[in-house]
């Protein structure tokens, strides 16, 4: 049973023990408060994430920590994609030799894979964001109504600081946010010798069942820290393109210039992820000439500091 993994006992994977262990992965020692970013990091890193990277997979799921406010469309797509069968190698291995004379009539190239082969696993997509400076920004209140609307929401990680809550809605303005809250004290649920699985295992108590929901709490959108975190869940790809189309570039990531009715973007969607390592030979020309022209002393340092 799933439930059996949130149980305070060593090797589960969102046990008290698992969290403190992955939380030392990002310099947060037991304690200590986690925010939306490292808690977002942490969940990845207890399903399996590598240290310091931003992904984790379990069985049949994997975890996506957006960088940066933006999301990559081709870099989740990288990510999801299933091993390459012998189909897609002897493909890559048809592709002429860009450096070689080729003919396309004596050897025409391969048809192209289908774009919407079927992803191995399901997706989940964790984006912190800051959507203001001390309280988040009216601007946002539109998108954020929109987000609680979308069938991938997962709901928000939020709150005030020092104190988490999960909001899975809204009210129909947008001024306020309905929760769950989890800060109150309950027994860790105790271990019986299972037969079937030849070792001891979790027993889900009906007490400890009844333990688990927590209290509802509702918050004022004007009350809440603007540091959080949104969660999608896409189960197929044909459902995290319909989500890009539908509910990105559609919806909560559109500008005001685009609505017309002066809300924000949530955050940034962009079909292809620019190539920050690239070729910048030419920056003396974009930059009108200032740098090493002749005629300017140089002390021998480098000319430009990229921020």
């Amino acid at each position: 049973m799933v439930l059996r993994e949130w149980s305070d006992w060593p090797g589960k994977k969102f046990g008290l023990h698992e969290i403190m262990r992955c939380g030392v992965k990002f310099d947060k020692f037991p304690g200590e408060w986690f925010g939306p970013t490292t808690g977002c990091r942490v969940v990845a890193a207890c399903l399996g994430g590598v240290d310091g990277e931003v992904y984790g997979g379990g069985e049949g799921i994997e975890v996506i920590v957006v960088d940066e406010g933006t999301v990559y469309v081709d870099q989740v797509e990288e990510r999801m994609k299933a091993e390459e069968d012998e189909e897609e190698k002897k493909r890559k291995a048809m592709q002429p030799d860009p450096n070689s004379d080729y003919d396309p009539l004596h050897n025409p190239p391969p048809p192209l894979p289908s774009s919407l082969a079927p992803w191995p696993k399901s997706l989940l997509l964790l984006v912190p964001l800051r959507l203001g400076v001390s309280k988040i920004d009216p601007s946002f209140r539109t998108n954020l109504t929109k987000y609680f609307s979308l069938p991938q929401c997962l709901g928000i990680l939020g709150g005030t600081p020092r104190h988490a809550i999960y909001f899975y809605g809204c009210s129909e303005d947008g001024r306020v946010l309905y929760g769950k809250d989890p800060h109150y004290t309950q027994f860790t649920p105790g271990k019986e010798w299972d037969e079937t699985l030849g070792r001891e295992e979790v027993v889900l108590s009906r007490e400890y069942r009844r333990s688990i929901h927590g209290s509802s709490v509702s918050s004022k959108l004007s009350g809440i820290d603007p540091s959080l975190a949104l969660a999608f869940y896409c189960d197929s790809r044909e459902e995290w393109l319909g989500l890009v189309r539908d509910g990105f570039k559609g919806g909560i990531c559109l500008s005001s210039k685009e609505t017309g009715d002066g809300s924000n973007p949530l955050f940034s969607v962009q079909d292809v992820r620019p190539d920050f390592g690239g070729d910048i030979g030419n920056m003396d020309a974009l930059l009108g000439g200032v740098g090493d022209d002749e005629g300017v002393e140089s002390d021998g340092e480098g000319d430009y500091v990229f921020l």
